[in-house]
C-alpha cells in the first residue's frame, strides 16, 4: 500500500472514509459517509498534524460552522483521527463541475468572458462576507471551487473551508502553508495572510480558469490578454491587477473588485449574475432596489430581523450592477468617514462622502446598525432627510430599531408560513417538530433562527449559565469585553489576558467556541459580544472592582482609546468604588470624544465628571455649557446653570454667563422685567472684568429680552451693539453668535427689510447646521421661510418652511410645530391663496394649549381673515373674538393684524360697514407707527383705502327702501308669483333680485347634494340668460350651502377687472337646497347696502319657487332625462309599485355630494344615496342590503370615507369565508399558546378597526353560536381575546351587509331577532341594476370612458335584466374592451345581451310629440307627463326642434 493510499484511509467511529478528491499544501479530501445518516453527501478534510494550535482551530471551527454563509461550504463536524490524530473538518458534498473546467466550456468567447466575470464576482462576493466576519480564505485555486447549479446559473462554491481557520489557527511561529502559484508571494515567503493576499488568490483562480494554469511570477500589464485574445482587455485588466506582486498595488477590499467587475460588465452592455435574492425577502430586495425619491430610507425591524443581511445583499446587487456603493457597519466600521458623513448631512459640507456621487455619478450608500452609532449621525441624517435637497445621483439606505416620524420606511416583518418552511429548507431544517420548535424560539426572525441553530445565547440566563462553565480567565475576558461597550480591540485582549496570567488565543477561542463572542475585521481586528445586548447584564454579574481596575488601566493605555468603550467602563457600577480611576477614564473619554467630534459622549463624560465639585473648573464649566447648548438638550442645561451659578460665586468671570443664562430663562418664562434687570446686571459683569466678548454677548440677551416683550427698537439698538463689539473682536462661541444673528433678522423682519432677515437667518443657519442643533436650526429656517415670503420668493420660502416643519415633527416640538405651520399659512395668505391656508391653520389650532399663546393669537387672526376672504364676514368676527384683550394690548404687532383682520370682516357683512371699518384701519395705521412696525403701517393704509372706497354710494343702484317699502316690494313679487305660469317663477324672482340688488345679473338655482339642477338666470335688462347653469360658479354655490348665513365677497377679480358677488342658501326642501346667487363683475362693495336679512329673503322665496313648482323637475339641458318606467303590457296603465326601502323616515332628497365608485342618478340610487348621506353622522350601526353585485361594499365604504371616522382605518372582515373555529381568534385575537399554533399573541380585528369603521360582509352566513358571541361584544362594547383573562374595549362603528332576507331568516329561526335588531339601527337597500335600467348608459361609459356606444347597442344594454348586477355588467365591459373597438355596436355585444331590445330606428323625434300633444288636445303639461318629461323640458325640445306651442283655437280642433 502506498505512502498516498495510506494518508487517504481515514479511522473514526462515526465517518467512514470514501474515495480521495484531491491533496493540498494543508492536507488531503475525500468523501465520507455518515454512519449516522447514510443519506448526507459529505466530504472531509483531514489537516497536517502539528501544525496548528488545537484549542484555536476548534474556537475558529465553532464560529465558522455558524457563519452560514451562501457561498461557502457548510461545515458540519470537527473531529479527530483515531489513528493519527489529525484533525478533520467534515463538509457538505458540492455537485458540479470545478471552476477552470466550467470557464473553459462555454460554447463560445463572449459565453467565456461573461463566465469568467460571474466567477470573479461570486468569489469577491463571498470573500467580502468572510472578511466581514473576521476570517481570511488563503488558498483559493480552481479545484477548491465548485460551480454549484442554483436556479437558471451557477454559483461558485468555495470547498477548502478549512484554509480559512488553518492560517487563524496555525501554531505561533508555524512556517504559513500555501499552495504554490496560487498563494500571494508574501504568503510564500512567511508573512501573514491579509485581505490583499485573498484577492491575489482570486485572481490567480481566474487567471488559471482563462488560461489553465497559474500565472507566472513577475506578471505584466496585458500579458494575460495577449494569453488570451477572447478576453475582454478591461476583465484582463481588473485580474491582471489582483495577481500584482506588491500587496498595495492590489484593490484594497473585495468590494473595490465587485465595483471594478460591475463597472466592467455594464460598458460591455452585459450584466453579473446577482446573488440568489434572501429567502423570503424578495419584496423587500426589490423595493430596495427600485428607484425613490426620498433622500433617506429607512430598513426597519427588530433585532434579527436581517435587516444588515439585506444591506450586504442589496451592497452586492448594487456593486454587480456597475454602481458605486459604500457599507458603514456601525460601531465598528465608521473610521475617518464619520465626520464627513455628519459634516455632509448637516449640509455644511456639499461633496458627497462618495466619490462616485461626488464626480455626478451614481452611488448607493448604506449605514448599518444606526442605533450603534452616535447620536450625532442620527440627527444629521434627520437634518438631510427633513432638508428635501438630496444629493443628485446618491441614495442613502440605514437600517436601525426605529425611524424618525415621517420617514420613508421599509419595515422588516417576521418570516411566517411557507417563507418560514422555506428558510428552514435551506438551512437544512426539514423535520416538522423542528421546524416548529425552531419557529417558538426565534419568532419567525431569520437571525434568531441562525442564532438558536448555532446555538448563540441571546437570552441573559444562558449567557451566564454558558459563562460560569468557562474558565476564570476566559470569564475576565468576556467581562473585560462586556465592559467596553461590547467590543475590544485584539491587542487590548491580549493585555488583559496578559494580566490574567493566561495564554491569549486559548482564551478567545474558548470563548469563540461557547459562540459568546465574535471576531469582526474591517482594518484592525476586533473581538465583540455575540448579543449585544446583553453587554451590561454580563458587565454587572461578572466584573468585580479589580477587573474593572484592570480593564481601566488597559484602556488608558491605549494610544487610540474609544470614547465610548473609555465611558462604558466608567460607567460600572463597581467602577464606584475607584473614584480616581472612575475620574481619569472620564477625562480620557471626554478628550477622545472631542477629539473625534463625537460631541455626545464628550457630553456625557463631562457631566459624570462634574459631579465630582472638584472638577468644576471655569473652562470645564464653560465648555459644557457650550456643549449643551450647541446639541440643543434643553434636559441637561438646568443642572448645568446650577453648577454654573455656584461656580461665579467664586469666580467672577463666570458670572456674566450665568446672569445671561438665567435672564433668558425668565425671558422664556414671560417674566419680563426680571429678565432684563438680570441682563442688566450681566452687562455690568462683563464691563466689570473687561470682556468684550462677555460684554457683546449680554447686549445680544438684552436684545433677546425685548424680543421676547415685543419691544423691537431696543432689540435692534443692543443687538447692533452687540454685532459692532463682535464685528472688532470676533468671537469663540459660534452658537452665541448664531443667536445674535438670528435675533438680528426677527428685528430687520419687524422693520420690514426681508432682504436683511434673509441674510442674517442664512448665516445664523450655516452656524446651526454645523454644529448640528437641530432645534436651532427648525427656529431659523422657519423665520427665514417668513422673511424670504415677504421678500416675494415664494417658492425658496416654501422649501425653508417644509424642511421646518419636518423638524420640528421629527423633534416632537408641538409648540414649534404650531409657529411652523402658522408661517406656512401666512405664506399661503401672502400668495393669495386662502383656502390652501386653511388646512395648515386647522392644523396648528388642533394643537391646542401645546402652541404658545403669541402663536395662538396669529391663529386666530387668520382664522378670520379667511373667513372674510371667503365673505363670512360674521364668522370672521366671531374668530376674532377669541382673541383676548391682553394679548392685543402686550404685543403691537398682535393689535395691529387683528386690527386689519377686522377691516377685513366688516366690509365683508351685510350690510358693510365701511365707516366703521375706516376707524379701525386709522387706530391700526396709529399703533404701527408707534411701534415702528413699517410693514403694518403700510398693510393698514391700505385697508384705509379700501374702507374709505367702499365709503362712496353705489351710483347705480337704487337706494336702500325703508323696511315698509320692503315690505311692498315682497308682496309685489308674490302677487305677480300667483299670476305667473310655473314656468317663469324662478325667472321672475331671478330679474326682481337683479332690480333690487343694483345687481349685474342674479342666478336662483337647486342644488340636488353635490349636483346643480334647475338654474334660472337674468341680467340688468330683466333678459333670461342663455345657458344659465354654465354661467354659474357651481364651487361657490355649494360652499354656500355649508353656511348658516349669506356669504359676500365685497372685492374679487373677475373676468371684467374686479367686482363683487353674494350668496345665499335657502331652506332645504325635498327635492335640494335653493341657492340664490347675485353678481356684478365690474364694480367691487356693490352689495354694500344689501342686509343679511334681506339676502335671507331672497333664499326663502327661491325654496318656495322651487317647492310650488314643478319646473323643479331636471331638464334635458342640465340633467340627463329621466327615461319613462317600462310597463308590463299585462297591465296597462297600472301604477308601478314602490320599490323597497323607500321611506319618508329619513331624507331621500339625495346625496349632497358624489361618492367615489358609484355612478348613477335613477331614482332608485338617489333614495339609497340619500339614506347613505343620512347615516353619515353619528356611530350607529348600518345594514347594507343588497343582491350580490350591486356594490355594497362600495356603500360600507362611503360610510367611512365620508363619516367622522374617515381618519381611522377601515377593516373588512368576511364572515362567510373564514371557518367557524376561525371566526373569534379572528375579530377579538387571541394570546400566545391559546391554541395549537399559536406561538405568538396576535391582534384581532377589532383592534385594528379601533377608531375607525368595521365592516362585516355576508353576516348573514354566521351561525348561531358565532352569532352570539358577537352580539355580546356588540352589546358590552368589550371583549376578550381568546386564551386571555383580560377584557378590552373597542370604539368600532360596525357595518353589516348581507345579500339575505334576513328577516325571514329571524322568522326561520337562522338569525337571532336580537342581533338583527342590533345591526339594523339605520338600514341602506342598495337596488338591483335592473331597477336603475337608465343608469346603464353611464355605467357603460364610466367602466370604458375612451368608447362610444351606439343606440341600438345601449339599448340592448338597458333592457337585459343583470342578474350579476354592476358585477356582472363590469365583467362584460372589461370583455369588450379587449376588443379593442372604439366603438361599441350591437354586434359586439355577447349573445344572450345582443338578442334583447329592439334595433332603434331612426324616426322623427316630433311624431311623439305631435301624438301626444293629439292625444291630450294640446295640453303641454300632460304631453310632458306622457313623454316623461317635465313642462320646461318639453317646451324646450319644441324650440330645438322648430315647433309651435298650439294655439287656444288649434286645441279645441285637436279636443
Amino acid at each position: 500500500m502506498g505512502r498516498r493510499d495510506r494518508d487517504a484511509r481515514l479511522v473514526h467511529a462515526r465517518y467512514a472514509a470514501g474515495e480521495p478528491l484531491g491533496r493540498g499544501a494543508q492536507g488531503i479530501v475525500l468523501r465520507v459517509v455518515d454512519r449516522e445518516d447514510l443519506a448526507r453527501a459529505l466530504t472531509a478534510k483531514v489537516f497536517r498534524p502539528g501544525a496548528f494550535e488545537p484549542s484555536a482551530l476548534l474556537g475558529e471551527f465553532a464560529l465558522l460552522s455558524r457563519l452560514r454563509l451562501p457561498g461557502i461550504v457548510r461545515a458540519h463536524d470537527l473531529g479527530y483521527d483515531e489513528r493519527t490524530g489529525a484533525p478533520f473538518l467534515v463538509e457538505d458534498f458540492v455537485p458540479g463541475l470545478d471552476a477552470a473546467t466550467w470557464v473553459r466550456g462555454a460554447p463560445n468567447d463572449a459565453d467565456r468572458n461573461v463566465r469568467l466575470a460571474d466567477l470573479c464576482a461570486g468569489v469577491a462576493a463571498t470573500l467580502a462576507a468572510l472578511h466581514d466576519a473576521g476570517f481570511l480564505h488563503g488558498d483559493l485555486k480552481p479545484a477548491h471551487v465548485r460551480m454549484r447549479p442554483e436556479g437558471r446559473g451557477e454559483r461558485p462554491v468555495l470547498l477548502d473551508l478549512g484554509a480559512a481557520v488553518f492560517f487563524r489557527a496555525r501554531a505561533p511561529g508555524a512556517p504559513a502553508a500555501g499552495s504554490p502559484g496560487y498563494a500571494a508571494p508574501e504568503v510564500l515567503a512567511g508573512a501573514a495572510p491579509t485581505i490583499r493576499s485573498d484577492l491575489y488568490g482570486l485572481g490567480a483562480l481566474a487567471w488559471a480558469a482563462a488560461t489553465g494554469a497559474p500565472p507566472p511570477p513577475g506578471t505584466t500589464k496585458m500579458r494575460l490578454f495577449s494569453l488570451c485574445p477572447w478576453l475582454r482587455p478591461t476583465l484582463a485588466e481588473i485580474v491582471e491587477a489582483l495577481v500584482e506582486a506588491h500587496p498595495l498595488d492590489r484593490p484594497e477590499d473585495a468590494r473595490r473588485v465587485l465595483s471594478s467587475l460591475g463597472a466592467s460588465a455594464m460598458r460591455a452592455g452585459e450584466r453579473l449574475g446577482a446573488p440568489p435574492t434572501p429567502v423570503g425577502r424578495e419584496a423587500e430586495i426589490a423595493a430596495l432596489s427600485a428607484p425613490s425619491a426620498a433622500p433617506v430610507r429607512y430598513v426597519v425591524g427588530p433585532s434579527g430581523a436581517g435587516k444588515s443581511h439585506l444591506a450586504r445583499e442589496l451592497l452586492t446587487r448594487t456593486l454587480c450592477a456597475g454602481r458605486a456603493a459604500r457599507l458603514v457597519v456601525l460601531p465598528i466600521e465608521a473610521g475617518a468617514i464619520l465626520p464627513r458623513l455628519i459634516g455632509f448631512f448637516r449640509g455644511m459640507d456639499p461633496t458627497p462622502p462618495l466619490a462616485a456621487a461626488a464626480e455626478g455619478g451614481a452611488a448607493l450608500l448604506l449605514i448599518d446598525g444606526l442605533e450603534s452609532g452616535p447620536p450625532e449621525l442620527a440627527a444629521a441624517l434627520d437634518v438631510y432627510r427633513c432638508r428635501g435637497a438630496r444629493a443628485p445621483g446618491l441614495d442613502v439606505v440605514v437600517t436601525a430599531r426605529a425611524a424618525p416620524p415621517g420617514a420613508d420606511v421599509l419595515p422588516i416583518e417576521p418570516l411566517v408560513g411557507e417563507t418560514f418552511v422555506a428558510l428552514c429548507h435551506s438551512l437544512g431544517l426539514s423535520d416538522p417538530a423542528a421546524m416548529e420548535r425552531a419557529q417558538a424560539a426565534s419568532q419567525g426572525l431569520p437571525g434568531w433562527l441562525l442564532a438558536s441553530l448555532g446555538r448563540v445565547p441571546l437570552e441573559r440566563d444562558t449567557a451566564l449559565g454558558r459563562a460560569s462553565g468557562l474558565s476564570a480567565g476566559a470569564r475576565g475576558v468576556l467581562a473585560a469585553i462586556a465592559l467596553s461597550a461590547g467590543g475590544m480591540p485584539e491587542g487590548a485582549c491580549h493585555a488583559i489576558t496578559r494580566r490574567l496570567g493566561a495564554e491569549g488565543a486559548s482564551l478567545l477561542a474558548e470563548l469563540l467556541s461557547a459562540s459568546l463572542i465574535g471576531r469582526r475585521a474591517s482594518g484592525d481586528v476586533r473581538y465583540v459580544l455575540a448579543s449585544p445586548e446583553l453587554g451590561p447584564d454580563l458587565a454587572a454579574a461578572l466584573a468585580t472592582p479589580e477587573l474593572v481596575d484592570l480593564t481601566a488601566e488597559v484602556w488608558l493605555g491605549e494610544p487610540d482609546a474609544d470614547a465610548a468603550a473609555l465611558l462604558s467602563v466608567a460607567k460600572a457600577p463597581s467602577a464606584a468604588a475607584l473614584p480616581a480611576r472612575r475620574e481619569a477614564l472620564l477625562a480620557r473619554a471626554a478628550q477622545a470624544a472631542r477629539e473625534t467630534g463625537l460631541l455626545s459622549l464628550e457630553i456625557d463624560a463631562l457631566l459624570l465628571l462634574l459631579q465630582t465639585p472638584a472638577r468644576r473648573t471655569p473652562a470645564s464649566l464653560c465648555r459644557l455649557e457650550r456643549l449643551v447648548r450647541d446639541a440643543g438638550l434643553p434636559g441637561a442645561h438646568p443642572e448645568v446653570l446650577r453648577w454654573l451659578d455656584e461656580a461665579a460665586l467664586q469666580d467672577t468671570s463666570l458670572r456674566s454667563l450665568s446672569l445671561r443664562r438665567r435672564a433668558e430663562q425668565k425671558a422664556r418664562a414671560g417674566e419680563a422685567a426680571e429678565a432684563r434687570a438680570l441682563a442688566e446686571e450681566a452687562l455690568v459683569a462683563a464691563r466689570h472684568t473687561n470682556d468684550r466678548q462677555a460684554e457683546a454677548f449680554a447686549h445680544g440677551t438684552l436684545g433677546l429680552v425685548a424680543l421676547f416683550s415685543a419691544h423691537s427698537t431696543d432689540a435692534a439698538e443692543h443687538l447692533d451693539r452687540a454685532e459692532g463689539i463682535l464685528d472688532e473682536r470676533g468671537a469663540d462661541d459660534p452658537e452665541e453668535l448664531a443667536r445674535i444673528h438670528h435675533n438680528a433678522g426677527v428685528v430687520a423682519l419687524y422693520r420690514n427689510r426681508p432682504d436683511q432677515a434673509i441674510s442674517t437667518f442664512s448665516r445664523a443657519l450655516g452656524e446651526k447646521r454645523r454644529l448640528g442643533d437641530r432645534a436651532g436650526m427648525r427656529s431659523c429656517l422657519m423665520n427665514l421661510g417668513m422673511a424670504l415670503g415677504r421678500a416675494g420668493k415664494h417658492a425658496e420660502a416654501e422649501a425653508a418652511l417644509t424642511e421646518a416643519t419636518l423638524l420640528a415633527r421629527a423633534l416632537g416640538q408641538e409648540a414649534g410645530l404650531g409657529w411652523c405651520l402658522f408661517a406656512r399659512a401666512e405664506l399661503e395668505v401672502r400668495r393669495g391663496q386662502f383656502a390652501a391656508a386653511a388646512p395648515f391653520v386647522a392644523e396648528a389650532w388642533a394643537l391646542g394649549a401645546s402652541v404658545p399663546a403669541v402663536v395662538r393669537a396669529d391663529l386666530s387672526i387668520l382664522r378670520a381673515r379667511i373667513r372674510a376672504r371667503a365673505g363670512d364676514g360674521a364668522g370672521a368676527l366671531v374668530a376674532l373674538g377669541e382673541l383676548s384683550a391682553e394679548a392685543r394690548a402686550r404685543d403691537a404687532l398682535v393689535d395691529v393684524r387683528a386690527c386689519l383682520a377686522e377691516v377685513e370682516a366688516r366690509l365683508a357683512t351685510l350690510p358693510a360697514e365701511p365707516r366703521r371699518a375706516a376707524r379701525i384701519a386709522i387706530g391700526a395705521l396709529r399703533r404701527a407707527r408707534a411701534a415702528r412696525l413699517v410693514e403694518g403701517e403700510s398693510e393698514a393704509r391700505e385697508a384705509l383705502f379700501r374702507a374709505l372706497a367702499a365709503r362712496r354710494p353705489v351710483r347705480y343702484a337704487p337706494r336702500m327702501a325703508a323696511d315698509e317699502a320692503g315690505e311692498d316690494a315682497l308682496w309685489d313679487f308674490l302677487a305677480g308669483a300667483a299670476r305667473a305660469s310655473e314656468g317663469e317663477l324662478g325667472l321672475d324672482l331671478a330679474r326682481r333680485i337683479v332690480a333690487r340688488a343694483g345687481a349685474e345679473r342674479a342666478f336662483v338655482a337647486l342644488a340636488c347634494g353635490a349636483r346643480i339642477g334647475v338654474v334660472y338666470g337674468a341680467d340688468l335688462d330683466g333678459l333670461a340668460l342663455a345657458e344659465a347653469g354654465q354661467r354659474l360658479d357651481g364651487v361657490l354655490a355649494r360652499e354656500a350651502l355649508g353656511s348658516a348665513e349669506p356669504l359676500y365677497q365685497r372685492d374679487i377679480p373677475t373676468a371684467g377687472g374686479r367686482g363683487a358677488r353674494l350668496v345665499v342658501a335657502g331652506p332645504e326642501g325635498p327635492l335640494g337646497s335653493a341657492i340664490v346667487v347675485v353678481e356684478h363683475r365690474f364694480r367691487p362693495g356693490a352689495f354694500d347696502h344689501v342686509t343679511a336679512a334681506e339676502a335671507r329673503r331672497w333664499g326663502i322665496l327661491a325654496a318656495l319657487v322651487f317647492r310650488i313648482s314643478t319646473a323643479a323637475e331636471p331638464d334635458e339641458e342640465t340633467v340627463a332625462p329621466r327615461p319613462a318606467a317600462r310597463k308590463d303590457p299585462g297591465l296597462t296603465g297600472t301604477p308601478a309599485a314602490e320599490p323597497p326601502g323607500a321611506t319618508t323616515l329619513i331624507p331621500i332628497s339625495g346625496p349632497r355630494r358624489s361618492i367615489r365608485g358609484i355612478v348613477g342618478d335613477s331614482p332608485a340610487l338617489t333614495r339609497a344615496l340619500g339614506r347613505l348621506e343620512a347615516a353619515l353622522p353619528g356611530d350607529l350601526p348600518v345594514l347594507v342590503v343588497g343582491e350580490t353585485g350591486v356594490g355594497k361594499e362600495l356603500f360600507a365604504r362611503a360610510l367611512h370615507d365620508l363619516g367622522p371616522r374617515a381618519r381611522g382605518p377601515f377593516v373588512a372582515m368576511n364572515c362567510g369565508g373564514i371557518p367557524d373555529t376561525l371566526f373569534e381568534a379572528e375579530l377579538f385575537g387571541h394570546a400566545r399558546g391559546a391554541f395549537t399554533g399559536a406561538d405568538r399573541a396576535r391582534t384581532g380585528l377589532l383592534v385594528q378597526a379601533n377608531g375607525g369603521t368595521l365592516l362585516l360582509d355576508e353576516i348573514g352566513e354566521l351561525s348561531l353560536l358565532r352569532q352570539a358571541a358577537l352580539l355580546r361584544a356588540l352589546e358590552a362594547r368589550r371583549f376578550r381575546p381568546i386564551g386571555s383573562d383580560e377584557e378590552r374595549a373597542f370604539d368600532v362603528r360596525i357595518v353589516a351587509a348581507t345579500n339575505r332576507d334576513l328577516e325571514k331568516a329571524v322568522a326561520e329561526g337562522t338569525f337571532r331577532q336580537d342581533l338583527f335588531y342590533r345591526l339594523n339601527a339605520i338600514t341602506i337597500r342598495v337596488p338591483p341594476l335592473r331597477e336603475r335600467a337608465e343608469d346603464v348608459p353611464l355605467l357603460c361609459r364610466a367602466f370604458l370612458p375612451g368608447a362610444t356606444f351606439a343606440d341600438d347597442a345601449l339599448a340592448a344594454l338597458s333592457a337585459h335584466p343583470w342578474p350579476g348586477n354592476v358585477r356582472e355588467l363590469r365583467n362584460v365591459m372589461e370583455r369588450l374592451g379587449a376588443l379593442g373597438a372604439s366603438r361599441i355596436e350591437r354586434a359586439h355585444l355577447p349573445r344572450g345581451i345582443r338578442g334583447r331590445g329592439a334595433p332603434v330606428p331612426e324616426v322623427d323625434e316630433r311624431a311623439p310629440i305631435r301624438r301626444a300633444l293629439a292625444e291630450t288636445g294640446g295640453n303641454i303639461s300632460q304631453a310632458a307627463s306622457r313623454l316623461g318629461l317635465s313642462r320646461q323640458g318639453l317646451k324646450k325640445r319644441m324650440v330645438r326642434l322648430g315647433m309651435r306651442e298650439p294655439a287656444p283655437s288649434s286645441r279645441k280642433k285637436l279636443a
